[in-house]
């Protein structure tokens, strides 16, 4: 096989895209592929990142494999593989699972210049210093059951996102160990996270997103006091049992709410927000809200799993996406639906009353979908499936029996009884 230093053969055609498409590169072990990248610059480019991205080695493989790396995945980590990380140039992206404390150690001394993204699952250490990530942009923590209050430090000015999870005895205590830069903050099951908490995230000058999620100590005396000064876009509070929704009257302007899995919400405290015209995406999935007010420049709903009536949604006219998941839709609910004519992609799972009638109703008039999700609508067969082909702008379709297929493969019947009990019911 010839490969021409050129970016373009005789016919037009890309030898990379070519040697993509055979993919003859998945047949060679890694000591050849190394050999492969100094054929020509187009084969070093290609072979920069593959196999190597999103591969998973092990130690025996690790100490000649990091040299070439941009992205690595390490299980049950040893202070000789932390030792070497700095042999590679292109490292960029890194998890690791199972780290001791040494082995932290070690990482805060190594020079990774080029490390944009760390993810570390499972430690037992107490301390974690990486201010030596001079151009770390994401950092992701997990399960660090003894990680001390003052044991995270990282005021790296390049760092954009922080996700902790599981660390019972974190409260961002010494915030100013923290870069001031930071744009989003995600907590889940951060037990320890209240209001001395959330009052120091003024500290965070850039903040636009902050997403709490599993915390039961959580209060709507704590968000009311203490959000309404800090300027954010994004806010997610999931799943904390603790909240009735008082703290919605003192929200910021906010382009994007979730409220998911909150059961103890009241069922109108939507209508206490003073900032209706901003919100653009709401996710309600899960939760205790029913009543849903005039949101004008409203694109983006999720009411799944909720008791949310359907046609409290008429007057949201610019919706381009709807998830209805497990409402128990009738084909005379859709009938609400159909007002809802610029919707792009639409979610009815779960809903097992809809018929092919229904469906009917849906494609003459929301014609500008590309999506629609129709797992386990079980009564709507391969005729209604097939009546998806008048909707000109549809890009894929999740059929009854889960399968998702696309535009072309709609009138394939090999796609549309690839589920035997589907088959049955429609026969």
């Amino acid at each position: 096989m010839n490969c021409q230093r050129s970016n373009k053969n005789k016919k037009g055609n890309s030898p990379l895209k070519f040697i993509y498409q055979t993919k003859v590169f998945e047949y060679l072990e890694f000591k050849d592929l190394l050999n492969c990248r100094l054929v020509c610059r187009e084969w070093k480019m290609f072979l920069n990142y593959f196999p190597l991205q999103c591969s998973i080695y092990s130690k025996s493989q690790i100490f000649s494999i990091f040299p070439h790396c941009s992205n690595v995945i390490i299980n049950e980590i040893s202070t000789p593989i932390i030792s070497i990380l700095n042999t590679t140039k292109w490292l960029q992206s890194l998890s690791i699972r199972h780290m001791t404390q040494e082995s932290c150690n070690l990482l805060s001394n190594i020079d990774l210049k080029m490390l944009t993204y760390l993810e570390i699952f499972f430690s037992n250490a107490t301390y974690l210093n990486i201010n030596n990530l001079l151009n770390l942009k994401k950092l992701m923590l997990y399960d660090f059951p003894s990680l001390l209050d003052n044991g995270l430090i990282c005021n790296v000015e390049t760092l954009k996102t922080i996700k902790l999870s599981s660390i019972p005895y974190f409260t961002f205590k010494n915030i100013k160990k923290f870069s001031p830069y930071i744009k989003e903050i995600e907590l889940i099951n951060m037990p320890k996270v209240g209001s001395k908490t959330i009052q120091q995230f003024n500290h965070f000058k850039k903040l636009k997103k902050l997403i709490i999620s599993d915390n039961d100590e959580l209060t709507d005396s704590i968000l009311k006091k203490n959000l309404k000064n800090i300027h954010l876009e994004h806010l997610t509070i999931s799943d904390c049992s603790g909240l009735e929704g008082s703290f919605i009257s003192d929200l910021p302007p906010l382009k994007k709410l979730t409220l998911t899995f909150n059961k103890s919400l009241d069922n109108k405290c939507l209508c206490s927000y003073n900032y209706y015209d901003k919100i653009e995406s709401l996710d309600l999935f899960g939760s205790s809200i029913i009543k849903i007010p005039s949101f004008p420049n409203l694109k983006r709903l999720s009411i799944g799993y909720t008791n949310t009536h359907i046609f409290n949604l008429t007057h949201l006219t610019m919706l381009k996406s709807l998830d209805l998941t497990y409402l128990k839709l009738t084909d005379t609910d859709l009938d609400q639906i159909t007002i809802l004519t610029g919707l792009i992609t639409l979610n009815l799972s779960f809903n097992t009353l809809i018929t092919n009638s229904g469906l009917i109703k849906i494609i003459s008039s929301c014609k500008q979908l590309q999506a629609i999700n129709l797992a386990r609508c079980t009564l709507i067969t391969s005729i209604g499936i097939r009546m998806l082909n008048q909707l000109k702008n549809l890009q894929f379709c999740v059929l009854p029996n889960f399968m998702k297929i696309y535009r072309d493969q709609l009138f394939n019947e090999k796609n549309l009884f690839m589920n035997n009990e589907w088959r049955r019911h429609n026969n």
